[in-house]
């Protein structure tokens, strides 16, 4: 067993509040100490009175996981680890090996690997019936060889878990399933250019505007002309919200000033609980920008906008931002 701890504080020195999840990669058999399945569904840790908080995990590294070993790196099974407190969100793949460990010792991953678990055998079937004896003789002859196994097989057993992609109600067909198990969601690219120009006005020239969420993540991509002052707010779509709200109920997740290098001209664009928010100091700014926050665990009842086959490519050579 792998044991993680933490603590999280303000500048202050004051404890901050919040929660740390653990979530192996994809549901799996575990044979240690006996046969048992390990789901994907989060285990919640909660930061005490101090900001800290302690967890014990079946560990990466446990020899019981039933992973095919073409898809297995050092490290065994990964972890999905979201931290959420009022001062951070993040959310990182990392192995938790056995023993004691601080969050920050961890091995964080670039990206999630491909795991593949094993099916476990179901039981085998019953032994087939003795073959017919021989006729009797009256002179005794040698002895007959053993008779021929039967041809009857045994009933199969039950099928080990597997993986199946089915059509989630919002009509997403990205919604992956192991042992009843959610696994991982992608909504794709949504093209929300309509509802994002009726929400901004004749002020924005709007070229693009998607929006797709991963999991948690969410990633916004935009490109807009402004064409006067404007202050104005998109409604962000349910499964898409922001989860934590902050002062006079607003949850701000990114600023971001853009500069166009040619005029100067500055513009803002925040992620609050309420939607996205735009304002800019001077017409004819141009706005380049990929946006990336945290959803509520929630998945969306119904997707936005229309399907894309690929997000929007953004124009290198005018002024963009990433969060």
């Amino acid at each position: 067993m792998a044991t993680v701890t933490h603590t999280f504080q303000l500048a202050d020195d004051e404890p901050d509040r919040g929660m740390v999840t653990f979530r192996p990669l994809v549901p799996a058999v575990d044979h240690s100490p006996e046969v048992h399945t390990v789901t994907a569904a989060p285990v919640i840790a909660n930061l005490d009175a101090q900001g800290a908080f302690t967890v014990t995990l079946t560990d990466s590294d446990d020899p019981g996981w039933q992973l095919d070993p073409a898809t297995i790196v050092a490290g065994g099974m990964p972890y999905t680890v979201s931290i959420w407190t009022r001062g951070l969100r993040q959310l990182f793949t990392a192995y938790v090996p056995a023993g004691t460990w601080d969050l920050m010792e961890l091995i964080w991953l670039d990206a999630p690997p491909d795991v593949v678990t094993v099916p476990v055998p179901g039981p085998m079937g019953p032994q087939g019936p003795e073959g017919p004896a021989g006729a009797d003789s009256t002179v005794p002859g040698p002895q007959g060889p053993p008779g021929a196994d039967s041809t009857i097989p045994g009933p199969q057993g039950p099928p080990g878990p597997t993986e199946v992609v089915v059509t989630h109600p919002n009509g997403s067909d990205v919604l992956v399933v192991a042992g009843g198990q959610t696994v991982r969601y992608d909504s794709g690219w949504r093209d929300v250019s309509a509802s994002v120009a009726a929400a901004w006005g004749v002020g924005v020239t709007l070229e693009y505007a998607a929006i797709r969420r991963v999991d948690e993540q969410v990633t916004f991509l935009v490109g807009a002309t402004l064409n006067a002052d404007s202050t104005s707010t998109w409604p962000a779509p349910a499964g898409f919200v922001p989860p934590y709200m902050l002062q006079n109920g607003k949850s701000i997740y990114q600023d971001h000033a853009v500069a166009d290098p040619t005029a100067g001209d500055m513009c803002l664009l925040l992620v609050r609980s309420t939607g996205l928010f735009w304002w800019a100091a001077q017409p004819g700014t141009i706005y380049r920008a990929t946006i990336h926050y945290l959803a509520t665990p929630d998945l969306p009842p119904t997707l936005p906008g229309l399907l894309m086959s690929a997000a929007p490519a953004m124009d290198p050579g005018e002024a963009g931002g990433s969060g």
